[in-house]
């Protein structure tokens, strides 16, 4: 057992570019097996990350409002001939969020 772990210790020491004879500490097999990030300079990523933040933001609300607009569209084509589902649906979904936003709230703050 004794000579595996040597060879195995060798072969680590190889691959983080050790002398033979020293030993791999375990700080330099953990950073070999992080993730590798991109290379950005360090002042640049909470720049890099706030704008990401803010454009994954908008992409999501605007699929959103795009859904919600889209679902009126599509049972206005179902019955041409009145608003009253459409309408219905309006008053529904508003009252659904008005009733359930305080529980929602606080479910998430717990």
């Amino acid at each position: 057992m004794a000579a595996i772990d040597e060879e195995q210790q060798a072969l680590l020491a190889a691959e983080n570019g050790f002398t033979k004879g020293t030993r791999a500490s375990t700080d330099c097999e953990v950073t070999s097996l992080q993730l590798s990030s991109p290379q950005v300079p360090d002042a640049e990523r909470p720049l890099l990350a706030q704008s990401s933040l803010y454009a994954t933001h908008w992409l999501s609300t605007w699929g959103q409002r795009m859904w919600e607009f889209s679902i009126g569209l599509i049972m206005l084509e179902m019955y041409p001939s009145s608003l009253a589902l459409v309408s219905a649906f309006g008053l529904v979904d508003s009252l659904a969020k008005v009733f359930s936003g305080s529980f929602v709230g606080s479910y998430i703050d717990r």
